[in-house]
């Protein structure tokens, strides 16, 4: 067998790259969240004008899944500013925990 030495990147390469992937899945995950409670929004919109007993049948021609993650979504909607203030208590502990994090000299 031959042993495969794996060249080692400078650190503060990775650290480049880290805090870039860090942050983009950051955004991504704001973005994910806006685009579930836009959803919610638009199902608990649809399910207003659909007649009394017609709202299934609406649902499985026109929603990409099942019914109970389109009760997700709606149910996120009605809940989407807890959602938002969940979000940024994430990124205020998130920040915070990096600032001392940077103090460890660790």
């Amino acid at each position: 067998m031959i042993a495969v030495i794996a060249a080692h990147r400078d650190l503060d390469a990775i650290a480049v790259d880290l805090r870039r992937e860090v942050e983009g899945a950051d955004r991504a995950w704001r973005t994910a969240v806006e685009h579930a409670v836009r959803a919610g929004e638009l199902l608990t919109e649809a399910k207003a004008q659909v007649q009394h007993g017609e709202w299934l049948r609406w649902l499985q021609a026109h929603f990409p899944g099942a019914p109970r993650p389109a009760q997700d979504y709606m149910r996120l909607a009605r809940h989407a500013e807890d959602a938002r203030a969940l979000e940024r208590l994430k990124r205020a502990v998130a920040d915070a925990s990096a600032a001392g994090e940077e103090g460890d000299g660790e």
